[in-house]
């Protein structure tokens, strides 16, 4: 399969290798997983990470860094010459 067409499925490895899938989520990927080669081996080179996950010491992490504040206004603007384009695009057809 293709990666694009795998995205769905690749969104939920991580949670399938921690068993935090529902069993309808659970058997639908498992059922994936027996026909994608790809998806079967991200998900193996994840299986290890869940395993060691428990070992963690939150005390040893580092609050997660703040967005910088000009964020939001760099999205907006990115959105807006987008959708310019596209009605550009548009009357060109």
């Amino acid at each position: 399969m293709t990666t694009d067409s795998c995205r769905q499925w690749r969104e939920l490895l991580g949670a399938h290798v921690l068993g935090g899938l529902a069993a309808e989520e659970r058997v639908a990927l498992d059922a994936h997983l027996e026909g994608c080669a790809e998806c079967r081996a991200e998900r193996a080179g994840l299986a290890p990470m869940a395993e060691i996950l428990p070992l963690a010491d939150p005390q040893w992490l580092d609050a997660a860094p703040a967005p910088p504040g000009s964020l939001g206004r760099r999205v907006a603007r990115r959105v807006a010459t987008e959708r310019r384009n596209q009605r550009r695009r548009r009357i060109r057809v």
